[in-house]
């Protein structure tokens, strides 16, 4: 989405693309700490294996797909 709203207001895709993509791998690192560090916060017991599971459910399974699904493209892409 962010990606849409730079091209809406003609911004600068590579800046835009550099940006998404350090949210993304900062997410993939601070998602599980930042759930952690709230979730202690309120005296909460935090559970770390759920919140693993979630990281890798919510974020790295998608950011995996679509290195994958890059990857077969270009090669398809290559081949015509």
């Amino acid at each position: 989405m962010v990606l849409v709203w730079g091209y809406l207001v003609k911004g600068n895709d590579g800046h835009i693309l550099v940006v998404v993509v350090i949210n993304s791998l900062s997410m993939l690192v601070l998602y599980g700490l930042l759930g952690g560090f709230l979730l202690g916060g309120g005296r909460l017991p935090v559970p770390w294996e759920a919140l693993a599971i979630s990281m890798a459910i919510y974020i790295a399974s998608p950011f995996v797909a679509a290195f994958i699904s890059r990857v077969h493209l270009i090669k398809y892409m290559e081949e015509e």
